[in-house]
């Protein structure tokens, strides 16, 4: 009969027990986390798309509302009249 461990958050069982949680848990990960087969073919490209496509939207308001093309392609704007240095 194997004796029952206690770990620090109170939860008691056995080693095998604990091991066949890690299991589950490696195996719920593996077929639902974000390096799954699902996401590799799917979920990260459609989160990749959906980045692209709001960052975007993001740049073409900072453009409308700043009026500066430099909104749009990331090159610092300044002023004409203002001078960074002196």
């Amino acid at each position: 009969m194997p004796t029952a461990t206690a770990t620090a958050s109170g939860a008691a069982g056995s080693y095998a027990q604990f091991q066949a949680a890690l299991t589950d848990a490696q195996r719920h990960n593996l077929t639902f986390g974000w390096w799954s087969i699902a996401s590799v073919l799917l979920w990260n490209w459609i989160a990749l798309a959906t980045n692209s496509s709001a960052r975007k939207a993001l740049q073409r308001q900072a453009a409308q509302a700043f009026g500066h093309p430099s909104a749009f392609t990331g090159a610092p704007a300044v002023a004409p009249e203002l001078h960074m240095y002196g």
